[in-house]
């Protein structure tokens, strides 16, 4: 399934709490994708003025969003269901932040 801003009108708000909790502030996390921290397990295609996404390779799950610097604009997540889209959100960056320890540790 796939969610984006119009299914949830919290979803910026959500994934803005989620980077913040997981990654410190939104300036760690921009450093984190721009420095290439993070495993080959993801693929992340950053876009200034476009589309931006991180890709689990393996799952196939994804967060996009608008514009590099606007965190969470125009979001759209893709999971199996709605259950607990906040704790998806977190799970996906704490998951993707930890690849870094996982590929360094190698």
């Amino acid at each position: 399934m796939i969610f984006n801003n119009s299914d949830f009108n919290s979803l910026r708000d959500l994934f803005c709490n989620a980077v913040t909790k997981v990654f410190g502030d939104s300036m760690a996390f921009l450093d984190f994708l721009e420095n290439e921290k993070y495993s080959t397990k993801y693929d992340c295609y950053l876009d200034y003025n476009g589309e931006n996404y991180i890709i689990n390779r393996e799952t196939g799950e994804y967060i996009n969003w608008y514009k590099l610097d606007h965190i969470g604009r125009c979001i759209n997540i893709s999971t199996d269901g709605i259950m607990n889209i906040p704790k998806w959100i977190e799970d996906f960056l704490v998951e993707f932040k930890e690849s870094e320890e996982e590929q360094c540790g190698k």
